[in-house]
């Protein structure tokens, strides 16, 4: 086993891109937009596409291969990239929204719910409610009793250090599979372990020390401070 972790450390340590470098770069791109959000809206999607073909290569895993070629057109040539990249409002999209629901659901299914937590792939939930992160001055607030601000940092940088939540924030889920996706170009998909560790340091260090006053920053810049 030793020998093992060795080897993926050492097949990892070429790589151009850390757990530390990936999140600042993710800082630093959201701040540099000057909060047009035009880069999140990229990150975000990248981040469900992962999670999309995660979910796919196990379902083939499974011999699932009519679902997973179901779910892999549908994504491809229906959905993907209409949610965040069109210049349409989120609320024309709202289909989306029940099609990653139901696509999901399925998956769980035949996975199971552990499976999904741990390898990330229920982060297509926490990306299906992505449409608060990017509409942060317009979101329906329905019942919601805390102020506006308080609710898209829970939904922007998600749990906090002490939380017992199996489901994190959009920010540090799309940092996960930023780092991870990093990670396994560098190896060649050699160093899946180590990869999977890596962005788990990744997502920890961004929802622990950067996510929260980065999601403050970007809520103050683009709604004047307006935390009703």
């Amino acid at each position: 086993m030793k020998k093992i972790i060795l080897l993926s450390l050492f097949l990892v340590s070429p790589l151009f891109a850390t757990p530390v470098s990936v999140v600042a770069d993710v800082e630093s791109h959201i701040m540099h937009d000057n909060v047009d959000l035009s880069y999140l809206k990229r990150f975000i999607d990248d981040g469900m596409n992962a999670a999309l073909n995660k979910a796919i290569d196990a379902l083939n895993e499974k011999g699932e291969y009519r679902l997973s070629q179901e779910i892999q057109n549908e994504w491809a040539y229906r959905f993907h990239r209409t949610l965040f990249m069109d210049s349409h409002d989120i609320g024309d999209h709202l289909g989306i929204s029940t099609w990653i629901n139901d696509t999901y659901r399925k998956i769980e299914q035949i996975l199971g719910r552990d499976f999904c937590v741990e390898s990330h792939i229920a982060a297509m939930l926490t990306f299906n409610s992505a449409n608060v992160v990017v509409k942060p001055c317009s979101f329906p607030m329905d019942q919601i009793k805390d102020p506006r601000k308080v609710e898209y940092n829970h939904h922007f940088a998600g749990r906090n250090p002490t939380s017992t939540s199996k489901y994190n924030g959009v920010v540090p889920e799309a940092s996960y599979f930023a780092m991870e996706l990093a990670c396994l170009a560098g190896t060649s998909g050699a160093g899946s372990f180590v990869c999977s560790v890596a962005a788990g340091i990744a997502e920890r260090l961004m929802s622990e020390f950067v996510a929260s006053p980065l999601s403050d920053y970007v809520f103050d810049k683009a709604c004047g401070g307006s935390s009703s």
